[in-house]
Parts: C-alpha cells; sequence; structure tokens
C-alpha cells in the first residue's frame, strides 16, 4: 500500500519504492522489533504497528514514512496487531475485546466481547465507518464505537482479511468469493466485483471464483485498480 508515487512493503522492517518497485529503501527499523501492520489514512497519515519482546508499539508518519513519532503501545497477549484509525486519530485495535485509543495515545478503553469465541479485525473506511469482521459476522459502527450493529453472519463461511478502496467501499475475502458493502451504506452484495481482467492471459474473469479455486489476497490502489490472487492467477478489476 502507499501515496500514489510510493508502495510500502512491511515484512520484518519497513521499506518503500518511488519506482514501482525496481528499488526499494529502508525507511523505518527499530532494533528488536518488526514490522506488522501498516495503515494509510485518506491524508496520507502513515500508521505502523511494530512487534516487540512486550507486545505492539505505534508509531505515526505525516511526510510519506521520512519521519516517525511514537504514538502509543499495547500488550500483544491481549490484543491483535491489526488496528484501524479514524479522522480524529482514535486507533482501533483487533482482539476478542476492541481496544480503543484516544487522546493522542494516552487514552485506552476496552469495549466488552461481542462473542467470547471470535477475535475481531478493525477496518476504518475514509467516511468513517467502522467495520469490526470476526470468523463468521460483520459489525458496522461509527465512532467512538457505541452503536454497533451486526450486518451479516455467514454460519458456514469462514471469512479471511479484508479491504477498503479510497471510497469507503468495504471488500469482504470468504475463501471462493468476495462480498461488498457499498460506501456508506449498511448492506452485504455477495459478488459484487465481477469482469475482473486475468493478467496472466489478459482476458476478462469473474472475481466470484466459482471452480473450487481460493482466493488467498485482496488488494486495491489509488487509482482505482483492484486485485485478487487467486490460486487460477492474478485478477484485476477497474473500479469506478
Amino acid at each position: 500500500m502507499g501515496e500514489r508515487d510510493a508502495v510500502f512493503a512491511c515484512q520484518g522492517l519497513l521499506t518503500r519504492s518511488r519506482d514501482g518497485g525496481q528499488s526499494w529503501k529502508k525507511v523505518f527499523i527499530q532494533p528488536q522489533e518488526q514490522c506488522k501492520y501498516l495503515v494509510q489514512q485518506a491524508n496520507g497519515t502513515l500508521w505502523l504497528a511494530m512487534q516487540g519482546q512486550r507486545g505492539f508499539r505505534l508509531y505515526k508518519s505525516k511526510d510519506g514514512g521520512d519521519n516517525w513519532t511514537f504514538f502509543t503501545d499495547w500488550s500483544e497477549s491481549e490484543q491483535g496487531w491489526q488496528f484501524g484509525v479514524d479522522k480524529a486519530e482514535t486507533v482501533y485495535v483487533s482482539g476478542s475485546e476492541i481496544l480503543r485509543i484516544s487522546n493522542g495515545g494516552k487514552k485506552k478503553e476496552k469495549f466488552p466481547r461481542m462473542n467470547p469465541f471470535e477475535k475481531y479485525d478493525v477496518y476504518v473506511s475514509a467516511s468513517d465507518q467502522i467495520f469490526l469482521q470476526g470468523y463468521h459476522a460483520i459489525f458496522i459502527g461509527t465512532p467512538p464505537l457505541t452503536n454497533i450493529q451486526r450486518i451479516h453472519y455467514a454460519s458456514e463461511k469462514y471469512l479471511f482479511k479484508s479491504i477498503i478502496d479510497r471510497h469507503g467501499n468495504y471488500f469482504v475475502n470468504y475463501g471462493d468469493g468476495i462480498m461488498t458493502v457499498p460506501v456508506n451504506e449498511k448492506r452485504m452484495i455477495v459478488d459484487g466485483t465481477q469482469n475482473c481482467i486475468d493478467e496472466r492471459r489478459s482476458r476478462p474473469v469473474t472475481c466470484n471464483i466459482s471452480q473450487g479455486f481460493r482466493i488467498d489476497a485482496m488488494s486495491v490502489d489509488l487509482e482505482g485498480n483492484f486485485y485478487v490472487a487467486a490460486s487460477s492467477g492474478l485478477m484485476r478489476q477497474k473500479l469506478n
């Protein structure tokens, strides 16, 4: 992920490329810490979760990754490494209980468990819609996350990592297909992405893999290109 002229890779340490991946520069290194998760807000602010021996530390950059400041930390035993950030720079950290961090990283609050057997990932759109995604259920809310409602439950499907594009459309990977929540709506559309391009064969295909193939990952860039990496190959769709 990254700004329009940069791509960031978060694997152990944070690297950045501004020439389409031809060369990479190390932009953030912390001794005895590993890069785990990177979030970029619509205003360009970068948020980076680093894992150390005592949990996770969150850093912030407002200049494209050249300079970083420490923001807050949390315990690995209680929370996950995935998080989302709203416009007010309130951080929501994944876990069976969602950790909300506000007031410049100083105030920390936990929300009661919605299901003690589920761990929820957090995704925040540019319009401040907050999605909480568990193994089978998806909830939606708005800051400060006091009004939450369930919009989807998949009893026979295991939900994988999701993404949000620059408009706020929410895409959910359920293994052999994709579900979509359109921007600023509270409804789920099954197989909402169609007519992708198979990058290997340069021909139109469907993003709904219905022939036993597996979707491994999804990504969307700032130009609106939606990518699906599946066992059948890499597919691309141009979003509006």
